[in-house]
């Protein structure tokens, strides 16, 4: 089983992210104050979910492949693509930090811990 992330002619394909992934709701919600002490609300109207991928053992290949799609074609967290987790649910994604940060682990063995953001989740 693998993962895709796609934007255009543009496919990444990583190994199946650690189990145990963290998964979190989001309401798109303000809330304000009236100068009078009133509280306002406002509901954006849209849910998104932020999902932490980790990935350990990723190649010298796959770990470059990452780093050009996120340069590249994701442009940080500029663009949106689309995400293919390990049961086939495809989702409209972007990364939630201009930042990638890899450990590595052996020689061109590295490890990658980073969040995006979905509108929806499958769990």
């Amino acid at each position: 089983m693998s993962v895709t992330l796609v934007k255009g002619a543009t496919t990444v394909t990583l190994p199946d992210p650690v189990s145990g992934k963290a998964l979190s709701e989001k309401k798109r919600q303000v809330v304000g104050r009236t100068q009078g002490g009133t509280v306002v609300t406002h509901d954006l109207g849209v849910d998104t979910y932020d999902i932490e991928l980790s990935f350990d053992m990723l190649t010298a290949a796959e770990k470059s492949s990452l780093q050009s799609f996120f340069h590249t074609d994701a442009d940080g967290v500029m663009n949106t693509w689309t995400y293919t987790d390990e049961f086939s649910n495809s989702y409209t994604a972007r990364f939630l930090s201009p930042e990638l940060d890899f450990q590595q682990a052996a020689k061109d063995i590295y490890s990658v811990t980073f969040t995006i953001e979905t509108s929806s989740i499958g769990v």
